[in-house]
């Protein structure tokens, strides 16, 4: 495989093998879905008429027509090296080998992953970059929803256990994604970072973005990713984080109501348990720098 770097992403395989074949590159600004360049055929030594796309090496000239669906085609025509069958420039940028293990290890899935994840660069809905690289987020474009996503993978101590991907537009069919073969009832969400906190107090939220949301804010939070998901066997996680202390802040709706009367008493048990209720129709990730605070109070 010619991908043994984890940072390699279809575009920067793409731009090694054209300059490799001397096919000059006029184009390929940061922000932009394409390569351009001119084109391989030798008509118009002036005009970059060919564009390639970063995403999937479909390419067309603009010039003579010629094009194709895939980089495969186009190194066919210029003798560039080919994608192997599954091979792709690491999709998931450093997580990229642990995420094939945990495949390999896992139940057969029909699965497709998108070639250009990239590290995480951008803000995320009021959670900062700095948070966002500490939980090792990706994010892409799915061409087949036409929006971003969000990749997050779940580690607990230190061994990767599946990974969540949400669109980060506002619409609400398809909204998680790439879950597979995994049983979320054991999930914490982000459950190394929160240990890394050192933290006798947590605070037990629904989603993933709310958990995010709020350790962006210092706040020591664990998703337990969804209402019907928390399993009593998930007590051991606190326990081993010595965690003396657990406010429930679950979403203020139906579903919210419905896991804090799920987890509460299974943690009354173990541990002190506080309740922070919030606004109808609100959830954690919502909060406000008042209720921030008063959050804060109760640790």
């Amino acid at each position: 495989m010619p991908y043994q770097n984890s940072h390699y992403t279809l575009e920067t395989f793409i731009v090694e093998e054209l300059n490799k074949k001397g096919i000059r590159i006029a184009e390929n600004r940061p922000n932009s879905e394409h390569i351009k360049t001119f084109c391989f055929k030798g008509h118009d030594l002036r005009t970059p008429s060919l564009s390639i796309s970063k995403k999937t090496g479909r390419f067309h000239c603009f010039g003579c027509g010629i094009g194709g669906p895939s980089w495969n085609v186009l190194a066919g025509l210029i003798g560039a090296t080919p994608l192997g069958e599954g091979e792709g420039p690491d999709p998931f940028g450093t997580l990229n080998e642990e995420i094939v293990e945990h495949i390999k290890k896992s139940k057969p899935v029909d699965i497709s992953l998108p070639w250009d994840l990239d590290p995480w660069q951008g803000g995320w809905r009021k959670v900062s970059a700095r948070t966002m690289k500490k939980v090792k987020a990706s994010e892409w474009y799915d061409d087949e929803m036409r929006c971003y996503c969000v990749m997050l993978p779940i580690y607990m101590y230190k061994t990767l256990q599946g990974w969540v991907a949400r669109r980060l537009d506002k619409k609400k069919e398809r909204k998680y994604k790439n879950n597979y073969g995994l049983d979320v009832r054991y999930w914490f969400y982000p459950f190394d970072v929160v240990a890394r906190m050192k933290t006798k107090v947590v605070v037990l939220v629904e989603g993933p973005y709310d958990a995010l949301r709020l350790v962006d804010n210092g706040i020591p939070a664990l998703a337990v990713l969804g209402s019907g998901n928390y399993s009593t066997e998930s007590r051991v996680h606190l326990i081993n984080l010595q965690v003396k202390k657990v406010v429930v802040a679950t979403d203020g709706d139906a579903a919210g109501d419905k896991c804090r009367l799920e987890v509460t008493p299974s943690l009354e048990e173990f541990f002190k348990v506080e309740q922070f209720y919030c606004r109808l129709k609100s959830d954690p990730g919502k909060f406000k720098p008042r209720e921030l605070e008063e959050l804060k109070q109760l640790l």
